[in-house]
């Protein structure tokens, strides 16, 4: 027996009769068009993610101004001081004039006269030394010194005061009113409160060749 063939008419309506909102989303096993239905939205996939159009605000930790706080237990360092510049000490001058007769002197006389006042302090013991005794002439307790007269014709009239004091004159000059020679240490305020004399000056230790002090 020879087998039936069923053949199925599909009946398609035209397209000016279809709703649009009845196309089908989907095709399944069936032939007919699928219930309309509202298609919900979904959020687009980004990879495997799920992505949502949400909008978070962003959080940013301040960075702490606040130095490190010291383990517990620990003891914290000590603060450092700045370098403080050291200040050089200043120097005291040799001598400063103080508005006495000594004045007239100069530096180097009054420093002479002040060892000596410190060896008479001291109870004058052994021989006397001063500073100055590499550059001036000393003797003793006596100083080779250049004395001026006020003017030349009181040269004889201070030569013999000078010669009164203990001093050993060895040059006068009647031209420059100088008399020079070995005056004693003590009576140097004496010569230099004279009132005939203009002034005096210490007479420097001359250095020969061979080294040695005259």
């Amino acid at each position: 027996m020879a087998a039936r063939r069923t053949t199925r008419t599909l009946a398609i309506a035209p397209p000016e009769l279809l709703d649009e909102r009845a196309v089908p989303s989907t095709v399944g096993p069936h032939l007919g068009p699928l219930p309309h239905a509202t298609p919900v939205q979904q959020p687009p996939i980004v990879g495997a993610h799920w992505t949502a159009n949400l909008h978070r605000p962003t959080l940013t930790r301040p960075s702490s101004t606040h130095p490190a706080s010291t383990p517990r237990g620990s003891t914290p360092p000590a603060p450092v001081a700045p370098p403080v510049a050291s200040t050089p000490a200043a120097s005291t001058p040799a001598y400063t004039p103080n508005g006495t007769a000594m004045d007239r002197a100069g530096q180097t006389l009054n420093i002479v006269y002040r060892d000596y006042l410190n060896y008479l302090n001291g109870g004058a013991q052994g021989e006397f030394a001063s500073s100055q005794a590499g550059i001036v002439k000393i003797n003793g307790t006596s100083v080779g010194v250049d004395v001026r007269a006020d003017t030349p014709a009181n040269v004889g009239l201070v030569t013999a005061r000078l010669q009164a004091l203990g001093m050993q004159v060895t040059a006068t000059s009647p031209t420059t009113g100088v008399i020079e020679g070995s005056l004693p240490i003590a009576q140097l305020p004496t010569v230099a409160g004279d009132a005939d004399v203009a002034s005096l000056a210490p007479v420097e230790r001359a250095v020969p060749l061979g080294g040695r002090f005259s």
